[in-house]
């Protein structure tokens, strides 16, 4: 609800864009030139009046009385009252669509009369010709139906120039009574009408129409929500790919978040043209977006706040004029910032087994988490059989409507001691089992041989032999417990599968061999070769491979189980060589360019012991290394040297165990 206040009592307009039928209703109508809703109660107590009309807006006589005699009128925020003279209808609300929070209404209880008589008048300065504009005013007769009357008050809303003019006029026949299922209601009463040329302001009047009645009867009724406002074509707008009547959106500021909009208007100006509107006061204000006249529109929200989007809409020759168009629904951007007032708890300290109960506010949406696998999305979150595993932190973020979120945390405590512990299990030697121990804040294992760390919950153990480890459990309040667990080997040697094989074989055949060096009683050996071949024997035959162009390895694996059970398993890759035909170039270019800056033997894959050396012309040694694949770079000592010619000499021994020495010389070129 907004609120404005103007002269001598407030002006109330509300913002309708969480309800959809409500919404509708702003269709093919402008914002309300003349909108008088009489204000609000501050007290919510229906016996405390309202403020009179400014002189001269009624000829009514205005009463601070509740219950305002014949020929007077109050302003009041509901009907739960019976007044002795005149029994009246209970109305606990007024006729906002969204009943105020203690919204007054005029209420007037007249007599007969052979003459009209003014109830309410009001003027309006700026007005625009050709434009249709509607008066209105929401009534209901206050009477008590039980009281028998057959006639009630009519009404009359008039329009006119300020020469007295009548430039519009409606008769609302007599006001009658709205039940509803949920009680009574007002029901709108209109005056469609067009300023004609000439004519810059205007004059609207409620009056009470004559009624030949001798008494009393159905002579009582109240007025609510008075306005002026332009009619035209229905302008429709929402955001893009979303529902229709999906009029809200939220985000966090930190999303930095783009939302679109569309609108549409429907046939009836001759020359139709809009304008994007947006305000940051709730709706009380507006304010035209430079350059936004199209249909669409786009905003980036970063900053925290509230903004409201409507499309204002007229024909093109009056789209500069604020009140002579129509006005869309509404749409929200809610930018949240971040959540800040919160607060989070839980009802700890506690007994292992009461109902731990945790509480936040603040939030949309909430997700907790903490120890013993705890998560929970309830602001009221419970942990109805707790344990002493529960004690600890617990942490929630706290989730706006938008996104925007803060985590928090509270701090449980148990009381007692309830040692959970891992289960006695049977290992390999060599294998790392973890173990496991819960229900306290300190802990402390022995014997300590073998522990990763004895003073944490869940240490990782390495035993040498079948064990039994204790462990000690305190909580902050001193109580403790103790527990045990008992790992047992299987084999007393550890069995680690090893073996030895060629690094490389050649292009395309070749074989090679392969030598087990497992650790362990081993009484089970599984070769797969990947060559098609396995074997179960220590130490198996040669293979052979016949290998194609697109085949680059070979991954040989070995798995070896002994005495025990206990099994292992090694892989050794075997890599193929293009070529085995081992050559040393006659002339290299150390200049960084990425071909032919080394020198040394090419393809030595399966050379052993390899000796490669390099002389300058003067025979002097510049260059040794025994690793074929340590090359040489043009250098001594990291001085470069001249080009020209250089000797070298390799030596080594092949695969068929013969020793080789080769000499030649190769060119350096700068």
């Amino acid at each position: 609800m907004l609120i404005k206040c103007i002269k001598y009592y407030c002006l109330i307009s509300i913002s309708l864009f969480f309800n959809v039928s409500a919404a509708a209703q702003l269709g093919g109508l402008g914002g309300p030139l003349l909108n008088v809703s009489f204000g609000q109660a501050a007290t919510g107590d229906a016996s405390v009046p309202g403020q009179a009309l400014p002189l001269g807006y009624t000829d009514f006589s205005y009463t601070t009385d509740i219950c305002p005699p014949t020929g007077s009128y109050t302003v009041v925020s509901g009907l739960n009252h019976n007044c002795s003279d005149d029994p009246w209808i209970q109305l606990l609300a007024d006729n906002s669509p969204f009943p105020d929070s203690n919204g007054y209404m005029m209420l007037i209880n007249d007599i007969a009369r052979t003459s009209p008589k003014l109830i309410f008048m009001d003027s309006i300065r700026e007005t625009c010709t050709e434009v249709n504009y509607q008066f209105s005013v929401a009534a209901i007769n206050v009477g008590n139906p039980s009281s028998g009357c057959v006639r009630f008050s009519s009404l009359t809303l008039q329009v006119e120039d300020y020469q007295g003019r009548v430039i519009a006029s409606n008769n609302t026949g007599d006001i009658q009574f709205a039940i509803y299922s949920m009680g009574y209601h007002f029901s709108k009463y209109v005056v469609d009408f067009m300023v004609p040329a000439g004519v810059g302001g205007i004059v609207v009047k409620i009056i009470d129409n004559p009624k030949s009645t001798s008494t009393n009867c159905g002579n009582a009724f109240a007025l609510d929500d008075i306005q002026v406002r332009v009619t035209g074509p229905k302008i429709s707008i929402g955001f893009d790919s979303t529902p229709i009547g999906d009029w809200v959106k939220s985000t966090c500021f930190q999303d930095n978040k783009i939302f679109s909009m569309n609108g549409n208007i429907d046939p009836g100006f001759p020359n139709p043209a809009v304008q994007w509107q947006k305000s940051n006061d709730n709706g009380v204000t507006w304010a035209d977006i430079p350059g936004a006249t199209g249909y669409t529109y786009a905003q980036n929200f970063a900053v925290s706040d509230t903004f409201l989007f409507r499309l204002r809409g007229s024909d093109a020759s009056l789209i500069s004029y604020a009140n002579c168009g129509v006005s869309s629904n509404l749409l929200k951007v809610q930018v949240d910032g971040i959540p800040s007032n919160f607060s989070v708890g839980n009802n700890s300290p506690l007994c292992s087994g009461q109902d731990l109960i945790f509480n936040v506010t603040g939030g949309a949406s909430y997700a907790w988490w903490g120890p013993n696998g705890f998560t929970e999305t309830a602001p009221y979150a419970h942990i109805y059989h707790s344990t002493l595993a529960d004690s600890g932190m617990h942490y929630v973020k706290i989730i706006s409507p938008g996104g925007c979120s803060v985590i928090d945390s509270t701090e449980v405590v148990m009381l007692g001691v309830d040692v959970k512990l891992s289960p006695d299990t049977s290992i390999c030697n060599g294998t790392i089992v973890q173990l496991q121990a819960t229900g306290g804040t300190a802990y402390e294992w022995s014997p300590v041989e073998g522990l990763s760390n004895p003073s944490i919950p869940n240490p990782k153990a390495i035993p040498g032999n079948t064990t039994t480890y204790t462990v000690s459990v305190k909580n902050t309040d001193g109580c403790s417990n103790a527990g045990s667990v008992t790992i047992r080997l299987r084999n007393i040697d550890p069995v680690r599968a090893k073996f030895t094989s060629p690094g490389f074989i050649c292009r395309n055949y070749d074989s090679a061999s392969f030598t087990d060096h497992s650790l362990g009683k081993i009484e089970r050996w599984n070769w797969d070769f990947n060559n098609g071949q396995s074997s179960s024997l220590p130490n198996p035959q040669i293979q052979y491979y016949s290998i194609s162009n697109n085949t680059s390895t070979y991954s040989i694996r070995l798995s070896v189980i002994d005495s025990a059970g206990c099994a292992d398993t090694a892989t050794n890759l075997l890599r193929v060589a293009d070529n085995c035909y081992i050559a040393v170039p006659s002339a290299f270019s150390p200049n960084g360019d990425g071909l032919n800056d080394y020198l040394y033997p090419l393809n030595a894959y399966k050379a052993r012991e390899l000796v490669f050396r390099v002389f300058n012309r003067d025979g002097r040694l510049i260059f040794e290394t025994r690793d074929w694949t340590k090359k040489w770079d043009g250098t001594c000592n990291g001085d470069p040297q001249l080009s020209g010619n250089f000797i070298w000499i390799l030596q080594y021994t092949d695969e068929a165990n013969k020793k080789i020495a080769l000499r030649g010389s190769t060119i350096l070129i700068r």
